[in-house]
């Protein structure tokens, strides 16, 4: 387990603020933490991994958080990821 894990948003936020973490350093650390979890979790429907990691190369957003990753609801039309309406693909139906 890396300290890093250790830490909350506010705490990361505040290191990437300070120069003392990159984005970039932040976002692969936490891709590794989500591929060792998920086969066991089954909790992501999409993968967005290439775009965190070039969205992490940009300047750091505006923001309290900005920076720091997090994971989209399924249910948000984000560009390049499929919707899936009610979390699922049945639902598509109604």
């Amino acid at each position: 387990m890396s300290d890093l894990e250790q830490l909350d948003a506010c705490q990361l936020a505040i290191l990437l603020r300070k120069g003392e973490l990159s984005t970039v350093e932040l976002v692969t650390q936490t891709i590794t933490r989500i591929e060792v979890n998920e086969p066991q979790l089954n909790a992501l429907t999409n993968r967005g991994f290439e775009q965190a990691l070039e969205r992490a190369k940009e300047p750091l957003p505006k923001g309290v958080f900005g920076g720091v990753p997090w994971l989209m609801k399924d249910l948000i039309d984000t560009p390049g990821q499929p919707l899936l309406p009610f979390g699922n693909s049945p639902s598509r139906k109604f």
